[in-house]
């Protein structure tokens, strides 16, 4: 699987960082901008010049947090704020993915969006980077 623009266009409103080769080195950069046909622009500025940089969209790999990010508090305010008997019915009848498809509000995926949880697994295909791995 490659990345897509599916894949990372709902963290775009929330500063998605990814990395970039520049040269011999790799850079952490927030997305200006991204086209549909899949390039994307970074706005590069240092002492000497301002510069935007272009790449694929196959060229890059976003910053995430895993899934196991989330504490048991998120999980359990979500829980009780979120699920109700139809929810409930819906794991029984339907099965776990119904669930996560149709139990949680726009509000809890714009949380997990906002937060840069991997919700398409990108970290664990090496398609995106464990924010918890890079150094500071």
């Amino acid at each position: 699987m490659e990345l897509e623009l599916k894949h990372i266009v709902v963290y775009l409103n929330h500063g998605l960082n990814v990395e970039i080769k520049y040269g011999q080195e790799k850079r952490i950069l927030t997305i200006d901008a991204l086209f549909r046909n899949g390039i994307v622009v970074f706005h590069h500025s240092n002492e000497r010049f301002n510069s935007n940089i272009e790449r694929e969209i196959k060229d890059i790999k976003p910053t995430l947090r895993p899934l196991s990010d989330l504490t048991k508090e998120e999980f359990n305010h979500v829980w009780e704020h979120e699920t109700d008997f139809l929810s409930v019915e819906l794991i029984v009848d339907l099965g776990y993915e119904a669930l996560l498809a149709q139990k949680f509000s726009h509000y809890f995926w714009e949380s997990l969006y906002k937060n840069h949880i991997d919700i398409h697994g990108l970290i664990e295909q090496g398609l995106a980077i464990d924010i918890n791995t890079l150094t500071k």
